[in-house]
């Protein structure tokens, strides 16, 4: 569900070098607990009180938006971190977190060292029973592969040449087996918690870690917008020297995905997956023709604007604020009509895609609806199935309902994914079908209870 969201999470500047999209990991949650499919987080210590209220001379400096979380998103290697809006600490798995939760938006910079470490996995090599192919697999690996080094290429031969495809809708798996040696469908999490798994199995120390990977240059302003659409998983192993090392096998499967970002991958169709990063770019930017560059030049620049004096505000206190809206009133006249000309431009720009965005949305309520009403009939969604998965599910339950369910999965798809417009009145027409067609289903029940 992030990946289709652009909602902003924070902004970053960087003060002496633009990374590269691949050197962007946001760390936001170590998991080091294994449950069959699934990670979760142990406990975690606090190593220092790594927030400091004093100007340092940092790597980077962050404006996180306000959240529900207590957590800071760094980038990995951080060391310590400079605000004088929060008091935050440093945990044992290289987590900054704050005390209080971040309701409001906040500012602050970080320090980078060339290593880092981290205390190990408690439990490095726990695993829970894993199915035969997988067994299998592990089995032979340890074989032919006696060293470090030699299990790492074999992990990494089976994701970068096992066939595997990313998509956000891979449905749900019964087991290890069926993803690796079946399906082979999934996104960031699927490849991250099964190659830490067989890591593991191979006894090589392992864990999953979450945060956000990548984001979208402000080239207006030079700086990153990192949005939920960059939400990301990946691993980390231990070396035989004892420093983390980060390994992502959702490079080694969908590259475009690491070395894009997710705002930019997300809108790549299926056949722009083999382009090279430059040219799948260049597609991109081309599409709309100069309207829709015009307009997302546009959104640069005010999203520049709000961003610059955001900083300033952030950076002022109430007294310097007012200092110095009396030092500029009487200069400012000039760029208050360009801000408000560009204010129009945007507000048109947002009008039209607010258009496709309502759409969807709706694609979203219709569909919560329909989940309604099935679970008042008894047929509950998991809530780790996808709804298309949800909906193929119910045609074998209400096999007359088939032709029904699939016009909803082929209109859902339409506009969750964007791959054609519908028209005003689909989801109102496709609503009014069902509810005739749950009064059908409810008088023929009836007349059998008769």
């Amino acid at each position: 569900d992030l990946t289709i969201s652009q909602e902003t999470v924070f902004r970053a500047d960087f003060k002496s070098y633009r990374p590269n999209m691949r050197e962007l990991y946001w760390r936001g949650a170590v998991l080091e607990k294994m449950d069959g499919f699934r990670w979760n987080k142990t406990s975690e210590n606090v190593v220092e009180v790594s927030t400091t209220k004093d100007q340092i001379e940092s790597d980077y400096t962050v404006t996180l938006e306000p959240s529900s979380l207590r957590l800071l998103p760094t980038l990995e290697h951080t060391r310590i971190v400079s605000s004088p809006m929060v008091n935050a600490f440093k945990t044992d798995r290289s987590i900054f977190r704050t005390h209080d939760i971040i309701s409001s938006r906040v500012q602050y910079s970080g320090i980078s060292t060339a290593n880092w470490s981290g205390k190990t996995v408690q439990e490095p090599f726990q695993l829970t029973e894993l199915p035969p192919k997988t067994l299998a697999w592990i089995k032979e690996t340890k074989l032919n592969n006696s060293d470090y080094q030699q299990k790492f290429r074999a992990l990494k031969k089976l994701f970068a040449e096992g066939g595997f495809n990313y998509t956000r809708q891979p449905g749900t798996y019964k087991n290890l087996d069926e993803f690796l040696f079946e399906r082979k469908l999934g996104f960031c999490e699927h490849f991250a918690g099964a190659y830490a798994t067989l890591a593991r199995a191979l006894g090589i120390p392992a864990r999953v870690v979450t945060g956000y990977q990548g984001g979208e240059w402000n080239q207006a302003g030079g700086f990153l917008r990192v949005t939920q659409a960059d939400a990301h998983a990946w691993v980390e192993i231990r070396s035989p020297a004892g420093s983390w090392t980060r390994v992502d096998p959702t490079f080694w499967v969908a590259p475009l995905r690491i070395e894009l970002g997710g705002l930019d991958f997300f809108k790549l169709s299926p056949s722009d997956l083999a382009l090279g990063a430059g040219s799948a770019l260049e597609k991109l930017r081309g599409r709309g023709g100069w309207a829709k560059q015009l307009i997302n030049n546009v959104q640069a620049q005010v999203d520049n604007i709000n961003y610059l004096w955001t900083r300033t505000l952030l950076g002022f206190d109430l007294t310097e604020q007012q200092k110095f809206l009396e030092l500029f009133a009487p200069k400012i006249g000039w760029w208050i009509s360009t801000l408000v000309f560009l204010f129009v431009l945007y507000v048109g720009s947002r009008k039209l895609i607010a258009a496709r965005k309502s759409k969807q949305d709706e694609a979203v309520e219709v569909f919560l609806w329909l989940e309604n009403k099935f679970e008042s009939l008894g047929i509950r969604r998991d809530r780790t199935e996808a709804p298309i998965v949800f909906l193929e599910k119910i045609k074998e339950v209400r096999p007359a309902d088939s032709v029904l369910l699939g016009k909803t999965i082929q209109l859902y798809r339409y506009e969750r994914y964007r791959e054609r417009k519908s028209g005003p009145d689909d989801w109102d027409r496709l609503k009014r079908e069902w509810n005739k067609r749950f009064r059908e289903s409810k008088r023929a029940a009836g007349s059998a209870n008769n």
